[in-house]
């Protein structure tokens, strides 16, 4: 699995998990359930990107996906700034996630 995928992979699940908490909306345990499954999400997000920017592959990795204009569709590509961007980026999802967790624990609403 290349490590666009990977990061792709990630993103549809953050969309997946979005999804969840619109329908897990009353549920008592919604807090947890999303707040953990998006830290995992973004951990495994986070050590992908660090894997490929400290694996020293000197190659961007491409991905095209037949969505947008018939004849163009999406490209999406992995390199070295994309790689150190989606470590910030991910290093503070987690970390949000993780505050999550134990956030709202003392509250009955």
């Amino acid at each position: 699995m290349t490590a666009v995928v990977l990061q792709m992979g990630c993103v549809a699940g953050l969309l997946a998990l979005a999804i969840l908490a619109i329908v897990l909306t009353r549920a008592k345990i919604a807090t947890a359930v999303v707040s953990s499954a998006t830290l995992a999400v973004s951990a495994i997000a986070l050590f992908g990107a660090m894997r490929w920017l400290l694996g020293g592959s000197a190659n961007a990795t491409e991905l095209t996906l037949p969505i947008g204009l018939p004849w163009l569709g999406a490209h999406f590509r992995l390199d070295a700034l994309a790689a150190f961007f989606l470590v910030v980026v991910n290093l503070g999802g987690a970390a949000a996630s993780l505050y999550g967790l134990g956030y709202g624990h003392h509250e009955q609403a």
